[in-house]
């Protein structure tokens, strides 16, 4: 149809309509009110009666269709624009769902991990299973004897090499004694050495000065010469006795030096076998923490291989099937669910006609309220 033919039919509904307004609405009232008032006579002439009608309302097409969003979303792609013609079915827009595709992986994996455990309720325990279990069983027992024993072996090693490490510390201990006793000692010799050269070569020089005085006061020649000789000899004794005593000194201070030295060696090895004590004793901690969870883990591995063949030797309950078919039931509801969410990311046509408004954006979030798209159906143009 063109569109001055839809002006026309379109015009002719809005005359009819004014039309039909005036004869059973507008006309009755103003015939009453004439009865009502002072009757007016008038001369009868030929002419053309004209009355217009004002009304207020919303022109709408009878085929409008509003097309809501099924689901909220961003917008992928529109595949239609305003004044295009669609036929039922054709998609007018997708939204991005992709976020959906674990949720769904994960309901196919719940689903088919349901079905699994069903099969296996079903289905009786073979020979061969039940061997593996026993001896899984029994492999988890000698584990645990083993770890036990080797638990004993530790608990045994690391008592020892903590004995020996704190001998070690009680011995560098008592060498740190010895070695502050050897320097006291020193010292004492010390004091007692010094004191007895310091005498001798104080003696030694009043020898000479005795020997001087002597020279001093003998006149004849004999006498002299022989103060002289003994002036030599006190003289020659003094010089070796201050030789000696330079030498005794430098010998008490090697010792001294020497019994230092021993005391700080002694120290700090004394501090090396703390630390070594120490050392053996966060070792030790990490043998036997390790040492028991061997053993823990063996004592679970039983307990993990006899429920597995407890559970094999039972027989399974009708009451167990029926549970675990409900199981699966739910779970292919709710992977159906997600399926149909993620199927109305696709926005199609419920009617054939001309989109007339698309209140949709790429890249836009679009929710569920209000018209995504508004048709118009063929039958209205």
């Amino acid at each position: 149809m063109r569109t001055w033919q839809k002006v026309v039919v379109i015009v002719l509904v809005l005359a009819l309509a004014g039309g039909a307004a005036y004869w059973f609405w507008i006309r009755p009232r103003l015939t009453s009110q004439t009865t009502q008032g002072q009757t007016t006579l008038v001369a009868v002439k030929k002419g053309t009666i004209s009355q217009s009608t004002s009304l207020s309302g919303t022109v709408a097409l009878k085929d409008q269709v509003n097309v809501p969003a099924k689901a909220s979303g961003q917008v992928a792609s529109i595949a239609v624009k305003v004044g295009q013609t669609v036929a039922a079915g054709d998609e007018l827009l997708r939204l991005d769902l992709s976020s959906m595709d674990s949720e769904i992986e994960m309901a196919r994996l719940s689903l088919e991990t349901a079905q699994l455990k069903l099969q296996e309720l079903q289905e009786p325990p073979s020979d061969s299973d039940l061997a593996s279990v026993r001896f899984s069983l029994e492999k988890a027992k000698t584990d645990l004897v083993q770890a036990e024993a080797s638990r004993e072996r530790v608990i045994a090693s690391t008592a020892l090499s903590l004995e020996n490490a704190q001998r070690a510390v009680e011995s560098s201990k008592r060498s740190v004694e010895r070695a502050k006793a050897s320097l006291q000692s020193a010292l004492d010799d010390v004091a007692l050495s010094t004191t007895s050269a310091e005498m001798a070569l104080q003696n030694a020089q009043t020898s000479v000065d005795n020997a001087q005085q002597d020279l001093d006061e003998v006149v004849d020649a004999a006498g002299k010469k022989t103060a002289e000789r003994n002036l030599a000899e006190g003289e020659q004794q003094l010089e070796a006795q201050k030789l000696s005593y330079k030498q005794s000194l430098q010998s008490i201070q090697a010792k001294v030096d020497s019994a230092e030295q021993a005391v700080i060696d002694a120290e700090q090895a004394a501090i090396d076998a703390e630390k070594s004590l120490e050392a053996r004793q966060l070792s030790n901690q990490d043998s036997l923490a390790s040492a028991d969870n061997q053993v823990r883990s063996a004592q679970v591995s039983i307990q993990q291989a006899q429920l597995q063949l407890d559970q094999a030797m039972v027989t399974t309950s009708a009451l167990s099937i029926e549970l675990q078919q409900k199981s699966i039931e739910q779970s292919q509801l709710s992977l159906q669910k997600l399926l149909d969410q993620q199927a109305e990311a696709v926005l199609k046509a419920p009617i054939a006609g001309t989109v007339s408004v698309v209140n949709a954006v790429v890249g836009n979030s679009l929710s569920t309220n209000g018209a995504a798209v508004v048709l118009v159906g063929a039958d209205s143009l």
